[in-house]
């Protein structure tokens, strides 16, 4: 379940764009940015996460460890007073859920394709 945290967040915003545009009183030009971010820390993010997975293979410290940092930045994101908290927060929901790849590639080695296309 926790491999699911990424695609939720990454889809999560696309509903929300509107409201956010109109609460924190941005452009059409910033709110791609929502989701950009998310993206590009993420591909930051999974190789460093993946090197932390691979040196503590099915360490549930680890793993309970980005549920956390994704669960703060969850809450502390529904209640950012500005746009640039919103975007730390996207951030670290990105580093926090960047594991998720990498687990698909350590632990489902026949239809790894298929299992990233389901996510």
């Amino acid at each position: 379940m926790g491999i699911l945290l990424y695609p939720l967040n990454s889809a999560m915003i696309a509903i929300a764009l509107t409201r956010l545009q109109h609460d924190f009183n941005f452009t059409y030009l910033d709110a791609p940015g929502l989701s950009l971010f998310l993206y590009l820390v993420s591909a930051a993010g999974q190789p460093i996460m993946g090197k932390l997975s691979k040196r503590y293979v099915r360490s549930k410290r680890l793993f309970m460890a980005e549920l956390t940092i994704v669960s703060l930045a969850s809450i502390l994101a529904s209640i950012s007073p500005n746009y640039l908290f919103l975007l730390v927060c996207r951030a670290l929901q990105a580093m926090g859920s960047s594991s998720g790849m990498s687990m698909i590639r350590t632990f489902i080695s026949e239809g790894q394709g298929r299992a990233i296309a389901i996510l």
